[in-house]
């Protein structure tokens, strides 16, 4: 781990901008971490460590996935929307029309992208999908065209995809290995179409990864949008249609630690399902939520397909659709451990450690990242 952070100086400096506390300077603290990127620079040079573009680094993923990336000593760019605002110590940050340009991409070895807009934020209207195909597929495009103008291609590319991509099917068992069609829904095409486009703008001297990922877990997004957990512990959505169908899920955290290993480790290639073993019902999820989020004068509702289909219109299929994926083979094989293996133990510590799902409450440190729930 990194002088920066293994001085725990991010910390202080949160706690300095407290009302009645003292602590260092933001210059003080900037010369701090310039020591330490000095460093980083030093151990790239000499392919100790890795330089990685990261784009998306601005949402819920991006933002885990860079602070642990970050400690793990390597160096890393950003790419988003907003420069900076997430991790304002650090001026490796740049905005997307700063690489659209020939020759916009910074020098790296691995390119990682979690870009990609909210499934169940807006109607899916035709300006909607247009903005999901361009934030994924386009983007891929995008990074690979970049990487062209680099004077040397990136060793690796590793990108979020989507385990909704599986045809909804209540019988079959996914896995890496599946080979048949995919979802008929603009998911499913959306994420073939970004795993093609990768091999073709990155070719085969590229290490290529496509982790697909499924629900995502965290102090915000789906739990918010769809299950509505109510910060004043009143009510919540219990489960969706009859709640038999399959769920795939994952913890943030666990998402951002599979992306870091497949950064380090060359014998992450091609598919990897990225979803946690304790392999669940949706109205699991319900009872799991009932039991430790709420209180008994509570209310945990269902929501039948036609309220499903009222609440969320034309995305409601994302919600009722079944698919049984199985964590990928290869993440056993590697000795991945999952810190938060079953769903109990995922909820109790996106509830108790996160205030109700704020996302202002995520951990700002490695440390408070990836300390598993019961050692806190």
């Amino acid at each position: 781990m990194r002088p920066f952070f293994k001085s725990g100086s991010w910390r202080k400096f949160v706690q300095s901008q407290m009302p009645g506390t003292a602590g260092p300077t933001a210059a003080e603290i900037r010369a701090e971490y310039q020591q330490a990127r000095e460093s980083i620079l030093a151990d790239v040079k000499a392919q100790r460590r890795n330089s990685i573009v990261l784009a998306g680094a601005s949402g819920l993923l991006g933002t885990a996935l860079e602070i642990a990336l970050r400690a793990d000593g390597h160096l890393v760019r950003t790419v988003s929307r907003r420069n900076g605002a997430h991790y304002p110590l650090h001026e490796d940050s740049l905005e997307w029309w700063k690489i659209t340009a020939d020759g916009g991409l910074p020098d790296c070895d691995t390119i990682v992208q979690v870009t990609g807009a909210n499934i169940l934020e807006a109607p899916l209207t035709e300006s909607r999908l247009e903005e999901h195909y361009n934030s994924r597929v386009g983007i891929t495009q995008l990074l690979g065209n970049r990487a062209k103008y680099l004077k040397e291609a990136p060793k690796t590319f590793i990108h979020a995809s989507c385990a909704a991509m599986y045809p909804s099917n209540t019988e079959t068992v996914f896995t890496e290995d599946y080979n048949g069609p995919v979802a008929e829904d603009f998911i499913g095409e959306m994420c073939q179409h970004m795993e093609q486009e990768a091999h073709k703008v990155f070719g085969s001297n590229t290490r290529i990864v496509h982790i697909r990922m499924g629900h995502l877990l965290g102090p915000e997004g789906l739990l918010r949008q769809a299950f509505f957990i109510d910060p004043k512990n009143r009510w919540h959505i219990g489960y969706y249609g009859d709640g038999q169908q399959w769920f795939p899920w994952i913890h943030f955290a666990d998402a951002a630690d599979i992306f870091c290993k497949a950064v380090e480790d060359k014998r992450y290639s091609g598919v990897i399902n990225a979803v946690a073993p304790g392999v669940i019902r949706q109205k699991d999820l319900g009872r799991t939520m009932k039991t430790l989020c709420t209180d008994r004068n509570s209310w945990t509702l269902p929501a039948p397909s036609i309220i499903a289909k009222w609440m969320h219109t034309d995305r409601a299929f994302y919600l009722l659709q079944s698919r049984k994926v199985l964590p990928s083979q290869k993440l056993e094989e590697l000795d991945f451990e999952f810190r938060f293996p079953t769903i109990d133990v995922a909820i109790k510590d996106l509830w108790e450690h996160y205030k109700y799902f704020d996302i202002a409450a995520m951990p700002q440190t490695p440390a408070d990242l990836y300390q598993p729930q019961q050692q806190r």
